[in-house]
Formats: C-alpha cells, structure tokens, sequence
C-alpha cells in the first residue's frame, strides 16, 4: 500500500511539473501582455501619463469597487478606497517590464494612486495590424 502511496505521488509531480512547463512555454510564446494597473478613482491619467513614454499607445479605463473584508484590507497595510480604476494596456512583450516599472514607481503602493500592476500573457489578438 505505501508503494502504491509513493508512486501516485510520484506520478503527481511528474503531471505538475509537466504542466507548469507547458505554461511557461506558452507565455515565452506570446507577442502581447495585457497589463492591468488597479488605482484609486482619479489616477487612470497618471497611469497612461507614466506608460506612455515607454511604448504604451493606449488604454481602456474600467470603473470598478473593491470587494473584500476589512482584514485584507489591514493586511496590506494600506487603507484602500472603494472607488477604483482598472487601466488595461495591451503591450508588446518586450515593453512590458519598462512599462509596468514606470506604473509601479509614479503609482504603485506608496504613492497617492495606491497602485497594484500586474500583467497577463495573452496568446492571440484580432483586429491588430
């Protein structure tokens, strides 16, 4: 029984590893990030102001509220507004870490905007030329 044990454990790593691999070489494939800055109401410009010089062309500005209890908000150690912008930024791959270094530092945790930056892969887009 516990060899059994031991090999479905095995045979569990081998499948996660697997797949993380596969997950990497998907987003060392993709073209494009989508790179999303979360800031307080009224820093969207701030945001495109920053992204702007360093390949940003554009973005789209989504109004959202935060969600959550008030313990993840103390756990961050910030105090974060309900009201939020959500700036989503469609980049080429090689821009990404300029672009989300410029957000990070003019709009990130420690600023007025309170900023969170992030990014995703994105592995296909239509209408782009």
């Amino acid at each position: 029984m516990l060899k059994l044990i031991e090999q479905m454990k095995k045979e569990e790593n081998r499948d996660s590893d697997d797949s993380a691999k596969r997950s990497e070489m998907k987003m060392e494939e993709s073209t494009y990030a989508l790179i999303m800055a979360i800031v307080d109401r009224g820093y969207s410009e701030a945001v495109m102001e920053a992204a702007r010089p360093k390949g940003a062309t554009g973005g789209t500005v989504i109004n959202s509220r935060r969600v959550g209890t008030e313990e993840a908000m103390r756990f961050w150690g910030i105090s974060v507004q309900p009201e939020r912008e959500l700036v989503l930024i469609l980049a080429d791959r090689s821009e990404k870490k300029n672009i989300m270094k410029a957000i990070a530092e003019s709009c990130g945790m420690r600023q007025e905007a309170h900023g969170v930056v992030m990014s995703l892969p994105v592995d296909s887009v239509v209408g782009l030329d």
